[in-house]
């Protein structure tokens, strides 16, 4: 984990907000927490009060996220997103700007590789309709390895 002692911290896909909690708990001197999800926003909201936190919380698309309403921030997590994300590349573009100069962002996400049949070789994304993921309708792509690289260096 990055050291948040005084840090501003932006947490993009919060769900119910562990790691902008444990930033904050860990000397962050402002955390925002954002996140699309209706039913994860209450359990956050839940855990907020519970814990007397401070982070703000606010429900929008990653693909929403603008410096001008939210500023740009030491360190931005971005933390099981990307197989969400409807258009990963502006995803990655718009935590980008939320970053501010000498910031860092820590990007996390599954990746595919060999067990799915995917050559590491070549830059792809694999995409599941529906929910034959896990049985879930929002989780509809993975990169493998090398496609993840390249999109990040794009």
């Amino acid at each position: 984990m990055p050291d948040f002692s005084g840090k501003s911290v932006l947490d993009v896909g919060c769900a119910e907000g562990f790691f902008s909690f444990y930033a904050e708990q860990h000397g962050a001197r402002r955390v925002v927490a954002v996140d699309v999800s209706h039913g994860a926003t209450h359990r956050f909201l839940l855990a907020r009060e519970y814990l007397g936190s401070q982070v703000e919380h606010h429900l929008m698309d990653v693909c929403e996220l603008s410096p001008d309403q939210l500023g740009t921030f030491d360190i931005v997590l971005l933390l099981g997103v990307i197989y969400h994300a409807l258009h990963p590349a502006l995803a990655l573009e718009k935590v980008k700007v939320m970053v501010s100069q000498d910031g860092l962002a820590v990007v996390e996400t599954h990746v595919v590789g060999v067990p799915y049949g995917v050559p590491e070789a070549i830059p792809l994304i694999r995409f599941w309709p529906g929910c034959e993921l896990n049985d879930d309708p929002t989780s509809w792509r993975r990169p493998n390895g090398l496609c993840m690289r390249n999109l990040l260096e794009a």
